[in-house]
């Protein structure tokens, strides 16, 4: 047996049948003979899933011979503004059919409902329609309705398309949220890296000042000395205050040199402090 393969958007198909969905009527105003039928949104929503377990027929000839298939499930679908119905043709017998339907460009195109329906008038040749009683429906050359369709491999294709886009325009925006962020984790590294280049120069700072005041205070062969290179920026703020205060005390404006012309007096040599003292005694260990 011939596996026929149709492009017909989410079709199916195995050895027996082919399953495909159409368009079988829009909301809308459809002409007949005797005027206009408008088929309303809600009457459509109302009676779509009674199109369901229907024949389908060719051109709306009701003989069995000419049933080819049926109506597995309908429904309105509001992006469409109609009745979806998911139609089974089995291909037993319909070989005809298929090819035409599977030929590029399709021949084939529309399709009709066959129904019963209560109407009331509205206006001159303009009829509301109340009630449907779906009988059929059929592949036909052209239909009354001309949106109601197979549809097209086509038509998935641009609705895959505009989700797409869709999908695109969140990614670009996602993209965009990402270099944003990017952007502001940058201006906070290049803070950090002027805090961190600040730091560093304050830690320079208080490494040299600590150096010098420990010199000043203790000399050169100083134990502390050694370790300042790897004191942290607290440990040498610390260093720095407490021998500051030594060297203050050590250091003060009355440690001055002794005048030769001023009399020494028993009571300078009572306030003079131990660093005075020596000082004087290396000024007369020179005059000697």
């Amino acid at each position: 047996m011939e596996i026929f393969k149709i492009k017909l958007s989410n079709s199916q198909e195995n050895d027996k049948y082919l399953d495909f969905k159409v368009i079988a009527i829009t909301v809308g105003y459809v002409e007949r003979t005797f005027g206009k039928l408008y088929f309303s949104e809600e009457v459509l929503n109302k009676y779509s899933q009674n199109l369901k377990g229907k024949p389908v027929l060719i051109d709306h000839i009701p003989e069995v011979s000419k049933i080819i298939g049926v109506v597995t499930n309908s429904y309105y679908d509001k992006d469409t503004k109609g009745i979806i119905a998911e139609l089974r043709i089995s291909k037993i017998g319909n070989e005809k059919i298929i090819n035409l339907l599977q030929l590029e460009p399709r021949p084939i195109t529309d399709v009709s409902i066959g129904a019963l329906i209560a109407k009331e008038k509205m206006q001159e040749n303009v009829y509301q329609v109340n009630e449907i009683e779906f009988k059929e429906i059929s592949i036909v050359f052209e239909g009354a309705d001309k949106n109601a369709k197979i549809i097209l491999k086509e038509d998935k294709m641009e609705k895959e398309i505009e989700n797409l886009s869709k999908e695109n325009a969140k990614l670009l925006k996602e993209l965009e949220n990402v270099k944003l962020e990017l952007e502001v984790s940058r201006k906070e590294l290049e803070n950090f890296k002027q805090l961190a280049q600040i730091g560093k120069t304050y830690k320079e700072h208080l490494e040299k000042e600590a150096i010098r005041l420990v010199k000043l205070v203790e000399g050169d062969t100083s134990p502390l000395l050694a370790l300042l290179e790897k004191a942290d920026i607290n440990t040498l703020k610390d260093i720095v205050e407490q021998y500051n205060i030594k060297a203050k005390k050590e250091y003060m404006p009355s440690s001055k040199k002794i005048d030769d012309n001023e009399p020494l007096t028993s009571e300078k040599l009572l306030k003079m402090n131990l660093k005075e003292l020596m000082e004087l005694k290396k000024q007369l260990h020179f005059k000697n």
